[in-house]
């Protein structure tokens, strides 16, 4: 931190699910292209920390790590250490960390639905494992794989989003579901979560830099196919 080899800072834990605040979760905090939020919840503190402190360890009185600490914003957010040793674990395992998609985004259901359990479908990515389910945006998810969903708040998103991601690879699962408020089952079959952006290359004879096309940059860019090069 600030180009000191060693330090230690002492602070109290407030929040042990921290979400991040709208101002800065609108594309501010992103990571490779994804928001860092969408599945992470921090455990606050307000032990100081600076430029170079993240990666560092959060420990308790006891000196076992309860987390990896990576931001701040007045407070201070670490990654929860069962999070951050699961991924450790699939790069020993892996060299890389296997998460699921079904290619959904999803938000809290609305008021007006008088409906106090299920999780609403906002988009459905084309050709994603949704998408061949038939899957729309509108419909309510009630359970995946046997186990239910809801999300009646913002800070629920996260939990059904670690849910899905923790699904195996290629695993086909069952979704119960409200459509125009009659209930229906689909099958769908879950594939490994993309890069939301890929790498940038340098092609020095042509005189450009280029990425392979990503779901999520197809989407936001509104092109017809995934194929191809920006």
């Amino acid at each position: 931190p600030l180009a000191l080899s060693q330090s230690v800072t002492m602070g109290i834990v407030s929040n042990l699910e921290m979400m991040m605040p709208d101002q800065f979760s609108s594309g501010d905090m992103t990571l490779d292209g994804e928001d860092v939020g969408s599945i992470v919840k921090w455990i606050g503190h307000d032990a100081l920390i600076e430029p170079g402190n993240s990666g560092g360890p959060l420990i308790d009185i006891h000196g076992k790590i309860v987390g990896i600490n990576e931001i701040s914003f007045g407070l201070a957010g670490a990654i929860p250490s069962n999070l951050a040793s699961s991924v450790a674990e699939q790069l020993i395992k892996f060299g890389e960390v296997r998460r699921s998609w079904i290619g959904v985004d999803v938000q809290p259901l609305l008021d007006s639905s008088k409906l106090d359990k299920g999780v609403l479908v906002s988009s459905v990515t084309d050709g994603s494992p949704a998408a061949k389910a038939k899957l729309k945006a509108g419909d309510v998810i009630l359970s995946m794989d046997g186990s239910e969903t809801t999300a009646v708040y913002k800070e629920q998103i996260p939990q059904f989003n670690q849910f899905v991601s923790s699904i195996p690879v290629g695993k086909t699962v069952k979704l119960q579901l409200l459509r125009d408020g009659k209930s229906m089952d689909l099958t769908l079959v879950t594939s490994a979560r993309p890069k939301a952006i890929d790498r940038t290359h340098e092609v020095r004879g042509w005189g450009l830099c280029g990425t392979n096309i990503t779901p999520v940059m197809q989407k936001e860019m509104q092109l017809a196919s995934a194929e191809g090069v920006v």
